[in-house]
């Protein structure tokens, strides 16, 4: 364990690289306890953690699995933190996105989002997938970085529970015809609400972003346009809120998502 006052001790410095999207490849922010264990717990190789005095007994509870360990005064912390109100510590791991093909065979439905560029909405969604049993999340095209810090803090640590995959859609789509799963792609209008049909077989769900949806050539090629019925007035709901539902009515409904569900 060691003291830094100084905001330019090395730590400290690829702490606000990584933070801003400048550190190196494969190398993440992790903001705040919870975080850090979900991180540890998954089995995330961790560079070092960096916290205030008063996190102490938190540090101490998984110092075995942490390699490096500095204290700092909150100002320092807080030059690290990229939050409004900094949680006391921050932390790097080691983790990036999988290729798309080398996602596992699954049942599960995948999630493919195509340019949802907001950072919380990929992570909420990915939090959702890993909540309803999805087999995987694949953030394509502009999509968000899902290994920057707000799509980390927004998962809420399902990013290191639930297979995520980053690439372009044509090789999602292609993905999805060799392994013979269905397309399906959500759309604000013109489609259908999801039935329990939609469940018995394995399928790919596309997600766009926030304001142009799916572009037409995803639609297209698509095996089924599935659009949520709403009030008449609301023209749409956002990326995370769709896929949320979508994933509950498509698999989250009939899954034993329960440890407590009957055999």
């Amino acid at each position: 364990m060691t003291t830094v006052t100084s905001r330019q001790h090395p730590f400290v410095r690829r702490c606000r690289q990584v933070a801003a999207g400048r550190g190196e490849p494969g190398v993440v922010l992790l903001d705040g306890v919870h975080l850090l264990a979900d991180a540890v717990a998954a089995g995330l190789p961790i560079d070092g953690v960096l916290a205030t005095e008063r996190r102490r007994g938190d540090v101490a509870a998984l110092a075995d699995r942490l390699p490096s360990i500095y204290y700092a005064p909150d100002d320092v912390l807080a030059s690290t933190s990229p939050v409004r109100t900094p949680t006391g510590m921050v932390a790097l791991a080691r983790w990036a996105p999988a290729p798309i093909d080398a996602l596992p065979p699954t049942d599960a439905p995948l999630v493919g989002l195509v340019d949802v560029q907001d950072p919380g909405n990929v992570g909420n969604i990915i939090r959702s997938a890993d909540a309803f049993g999805a087999g995987g999340v694949l953030v394509l095209d502009g999509s968000a970085d899902p290994g920057g810090w707000k799509c980390l803090r927004a998962a809420m640590g399902s990013t290191f529970r639930v297979p995520v995959a980053r690439g372009l859609s044509a090789t999602a789509l292609a993905l999805a015809r060799a392994r013979g799963l269905r397309v399906a792609a959500a759309t604000a209008r013109g489609g259908r609400p999801p039935s329990p049909a939609d469940a018995t077989a394995p399928l790919l769900l596309l997600i766009g972003s926030e304001g142009a949806g799916l572009p037409d050539d995803l639609i297209d090629a698509a095996d089924v346009r599935l659009t949520l019925p709403m009030r008449p007035g609301i023209e749409s709901l956002n990326a995370a809120t769709t896929a949320a539902v979508l994933l509950w009515e498509l698999h989250g409904r009939t899954a034993r998502l329960s440890a407590d569900a009957s055999p």
